[in-house]
């Protein structure tokens, strides 16, 4: 007659490092898995920008040929602010899926991680939101006080003088949601990691930081371009050490949020609802397309 050995407590996981002798020590553990290559030309960028930009151009020759064969006013849609909005908002769009379908042309379908979309590390994202606020801050004063104050850009000075509701309202989605998320996901996902690939970082951070001043240069002032370039090449280094784009974009609407409240000088609580509903829209955004894409992902071979 067989017997049923006594039970024993399980001895639980094995060591770690069952390799280590006894009193050494072990191995740092390995740093976080690096953004995956682009591996695109170093052109690929440019010529999704460009095409952006030729496509929003052609739509708004439609749009006035459209108006002028019907007998409308051209020069009142130049002039409108709203349709201003409308076609930057198309632009920014345009920006983002000519850079996806150039990388998918070029590579095979692109993933939201391959731009950075993916989870940031909290406390060392949060550092350097704080470190690039500071960073910009005073680059700022360093302008005042060595140029005098900056002028305001021509969509400043605008927001400033609009008083209708549906004007605002597109401005700060514009401003506060679009901007953020299109803008990041070109600059510091797509053009900022292309350079960082084909020469390093250091140029990438001072190239895509420079033309990210740069293309706030019309209806802006020289020095408010050093200042969102200094912002620009902050946010190309904050995605390079975080390995995200989601703390960029967090920055990113959060500093436009607070220059929309100042221009339009809201009280406490106005800031506070802009600059929670911005951050909070863009991140659900953002955090959405990165869950998407994970499930849209293809599985792992694990060999056997």
């Amino acid at each position: 007659m067989t017997s049923v050995p006594s039970s024993f407590p399980h001895p639980g996981a094995p060591p770690r490092h069952p390799e280590l002798p006894d009193g050494a020590t072990p191995p740092a553990e390995p740093p976080a898995r690096p953004l995956q290559d682009l591996s695109v030309p170093l052109w690929a960028p440019f010529a999704a920008a460009l095409i952006a930009l030729v496509g929003m151009t052609l739509i708004q020759f439609l749009l006035l040929a459209g108006i002028d064969v019907a007998g409308g006013d051209t020069q009142e849609l130049v002039d409108s602010n709203t349709a201003g909005i409308a076609l930057t908002a198309v632009f920014d769009v345009l920006l983002v899926v000519c850079s996806i379908a150039i990388v998918w042309r070029l590579t095979g379908r692109p993933s939201p991680a391959q731009f950075a979309l993916r989870p940031a590390p909290v406390v060392r994202s949060v550092c350097w939101i704080l470190g690039t606020f500071v960073a910009v801050w005073i680059a700022g004063a360093i302008i005042t006080v060595a140029f005098g104050k900056p002028e305001d850009q021509d969509l400043v000075t605008e927001l400033r003088g609009e008083e209708s509701v549906l004007a605002l309202g597109g401005f700060g989605l514009m401003t506060c949601v679009l901007a953020p998320l299109a803008e990041e996901f070109f600059f510091r996902g797509f053009l900022f990691r292309v350079l960082a690939e084909r020469l390093n970082a250091a140029w990438g951070v001072v190239i895509a930081g420079g033309i990210f001043g740069l293309v706030h240069l019309p209806g802006g002032s020289l020095e408010g371009v050093i200042v969102l370039g200094t912002l620009g090449a902050m946010l190309c280094l904050m995605v390079y050490y975080t390995a995200s784009l989601l703390p960029c974009i967090i920055m990113h609407a959060s500093f436009n949020s607070l220059a929309f409240g100042a221009t339009k000088e809201l009280p406490w609580w106005g800031y506070l609802l802009v600059l929670a509903g911005s951050v909070m829209t863009t991140l659900a955004i953002a955090l959405l397309v990165t869950r998407i894409g994970r499930r849209a992902a293809p599985p792992e071979l694990v060999p056997a």
